[in-house]
């Protein structure tokens, strides 16, 4: 952990003050034709402890609050649901709050490389958290959200669901480890973030990053709060969950991991536990496709999923509306998206991580800022990479250099979207079979390109998916595709063939 020294905290602003700075944010989304919006700063280097090269102006000292629904699927909410959500009071309410970002694509399928690659706006290969393994690792000189604006006289805090959102891995590095509060729910923890915002509300400006993993596996486990531990679970006969899955291929062991929070600790823990994870992670990988009674459990799993949702929802609508009522959005930032999604049977696998899918990688993503419209649906693909950028973008620091994001202001103006860029290494311990791969997907608002890299034997293949016609992601076009396809998207395409991802 680095200890940085804020720099000196500016006077609370006055209300004017607060008003003049809102009607600057709104002055480039308001100029005609005839007035052009000023030429873009030059964007600047940050060094390790988050602070920019050259000078810093006067800061727009807003609060931000950034929420993270762990594996919280985009259309389980409007804009992105087909029918109606399985979020309707949260869509709801930040429909009609917020700017929804409709093209938003997650940079990795897993928990891991993508809220490090959200908090520091770099893909999972530049940040070096990327493998499921003891080792995964931010690396150190990397700055997150929190050094960054911890630079600036910014106090960060933390209320997590724990696991691998951690001070420990450099996930949360910036945040002071007694500021990170595990493990978190809002159907558990709300009324006690509550009371902490309520007590901290003269601390400003202030960054709170809440994460819950109230959506993940086990689906509808008991609301987690911190300090709490889980209840004892019961006595399990080992030996028998072992034949058992011996007999079945791990159907059964599947089905423990995703539906019993009670078996967890206990029957995937320690080294034994180990192996029978994969033994659940090739159940997921070839038992999807070839056992006869896959589907039952696959609709049994999304009816848990879904119910965990619906309990989501009513906590985290009431903790908004909680938020709105008390005036403890005023003069911030809100940011509220998920991390990843769920598969549920697409492509013939189950669970998340391992695959560039969009049942994987496309994500809600609603920002709530001073000057921006509120219920505004904005189309253009974007990224969760794009989320520190915007951050840096509405306080008024220099655009950072070196990030793979860019702020999202543009786009709300109405400027397009770009091809974004997803990660994925596939290993032994994530898919419980033999293998060394590498996965990159570029993604716009209307195509899809994906490349695997088998590291064993060099052999590469691709897949193009043209997702107007096709938005399930069932019928790969042939590689060569891409050739006809906007410059930019080529471009992405060829930048990652030449990095080797």
């Amino acid at each position: 952990m680095r200890t940085v020294a804020p720099a000196e905290p500016r006077p609370l602003r006055a209300p004017a003050r607060v008003a003049a700075l809102a009607a600057l944010a709104l002055l480039p989304m308001a100029c005609g034709r005839g007035s052009p919006a000023p030429p873009a700063p030059e964007p600047v280097r940050y060094a390790a402890d988050g602070r920019p090269e050259g000078t810093v102006g006067t800061l727009a000292r807003w609060n931000v609050m950034w929420v993270c629904l762990d594996t919280v699927r985009a259309d389980a909410l409007l804009p992105w649901a087909t029918g109606a959500p399985k979020m309707p009071l949260t869509s709801e309410l930040l429909g009609r709050e917020a700017v929804a970002f409709a093209d938003a694509t997650s940079p990795a399928p897993w928990t891991g490389p993508a809220v490090a690659s959200m908090l520091t706006g770099l893909l999972p290969s530049e940040h070096g958290g990327r493998e499921l393994s003891d080792a995964f690792r931010v690396v150190p000189a990397v700055p997150t959200v929190f050094e960054v604006l911890g630079a600036q006289g910014w106090r960060s805090g933390a209320f997590t669901g724990g696991g691998w959102v951690s001070t420990e891995n450099g996930v949360l590095q910036g945040i002071e480890p007694d500021e990170a509060h595990a493990p978190f729910s809002f159907a558990g923890a709300a009324t006690m973030l509550l009371r902490s915002q309520r007590l901290t509300r003269a601390v400003r400006p202030r960054l709170l990053f809440l994460h819950t993993f109230e959506a993940h596996d086990p689906y509808l486990g008991p609301p987690a709060s911190p300090g709490t531990a889980p209840p004892p679970g019961p006595t399990f006969d080992l030996a028998a969950i072992d034949r058992e899955a011996e007999q079945d291929g791990g159907r059964a062991l599947a089905r423990r991991f995703l539906l019993d929070a009670g078996s967890r600790a206990v029957v995937f823990g320690g080294v034994h536990g180990r192996r029978r994870l994969a033994t659940v992670t090739r159940w997921f990988e070839r038992g999807v496709r070839s056992d006869p009674a896959a589907p039952a459990l696959v609709a049994e799993a999304k009816a848990a999923y879904e119910a965990g949702l619906a309990r989501l929802d009513r906590a985290l609508a009431a903790w908004l509306s909680a938020c709105l009522t008390e005036g403890l959005l005023d003069d911030a930032v809100l940011v509220v998206t998920a991390d990843h999604g769920e598969g549920f049977g697409e492509h013939g696998t189950m669970h998340h991580g391992r695959r560039l899918y969009d049942e994987l990688l496309r994500v809600p993503l609603f920002v709530r800022a001073p000057g921006w419209p509120r219920g505004k649906v904005v189309r253009g693909s974007c990224s969760l990479l794009d989320v520190l950028p915007t951050l840096v973008d509405l306080v008024g620091l220099p655009p950072m250099a070196d990030v793979a994001g860019r702020s999202l202001a543009p786009l709300v103006r109405g400027g397009p979207g770009r091809p974004v860029v997803a990660e994925e290494r596939r290993t032994e311990a994530e898919t419980g079979l033999p293998g060394d791969e590498t996965l990159v997907s570029v993604r716009d608002e209307r195509r899809k390109w994906i490349r695997t890299v088998d590291h064993r034997s060099g052999a590469a293949t691709e897949e193009a998916f043209d997702l107007d016609a096709d938005p399930r992601e069932e019928r790969p076009l042939p590689a060569s595709t891409v050739d006809g396809w906007p410059a930019a998207f080529r471009d992405a395409v060829r930048e990652a063939r030449a990095r080797g991802r």
